[in-house]
């Protein structure tokens, strides 16, 4: 994961939702990302956490966990 990254996913998204959100605070960017760009798990969980935890400042990360490996290089 990317340092700091906090797992969230929809097959858990129940349980880590109320463990993500205290961690989380107002103006704070949120960087969703998947292991790869070919991946769309990341723009459904973006989705969720706009509409659902009521969140404006959420991102899809392009290239996913391959492209932001390829940025360190």
């Amino acid at each position: 994961h990317v340092p700091g990254a906090f797992s969230l996913n929809e097959d858990h998204w129940n349980e880590l939702l109320p463990q993500f959100l205290p961690n989380w605070s107002p103006g704070k960017k949120v960087i969703v990302y998947c292991s790869a760009e070919s991946c769309n798990a990341a723009r459904d969980v973006a989705k969720r956490l706009r509409d659902e935890a009521q969140l404006t400042e959420v991102f899809v990360l392009q290239g996913g966990w391959e492209g932001w490996l390829k940025s360190r290089k």
